[in-house]
């Protein structure tokens, strides 16, 4: 970088052509459905089917990262001038505290719905 100090710990080196990669950045997004195996959240930009992310959840008192695929996405709102996406997601091996969470919540959903 300009103006920057040359000091580094591992030499860079010029990569040829184009190497791809991702930013993983945190976005805001609505739950709308949940169960053991997955959900269906709802969020302002796509995402694309089989790709593989991770996603904080607000389980009531509990959060909790959980890793899921993308099983399915398409446009569900069009207004005022936004996009709103809705997205089939897949947990991919949850470990116990999530399930733990996931069932806490179903429970406490499913006791005050009736």
């Amino acid at each position: 970088m300009p103006g920057s100090d040359e000091h580094r710990d591992a030499e860079r080196v010029r990569v040829p052509g184009d190497l791809q990669g991702e930013v993983l950045v945190y976005q805001p997004m609505t739950l709308r459905q949940l169960s053991l195996v997955g959900a269906v959240i709802e969020t302002a930009f796509p995402l694309l089917p089989q790709s593989s992310h991770k996603f904080r959840l607000a389980l009531g008192p509990t959060n909790v990262v959980a890793s899921a695929r993308v099983v399915d996405s398409r446009v569900s709102q069009i207004g005022d001038g936004r996009v709103t996406y809705r997205s089939a997601i897949e947990f991919i091996d949850p470990p116990d505290g999530v399930l733990d969470a996931i069932t806490a919540l179903l429970n406490h959903l499913r006791a005050t719905r009736d």
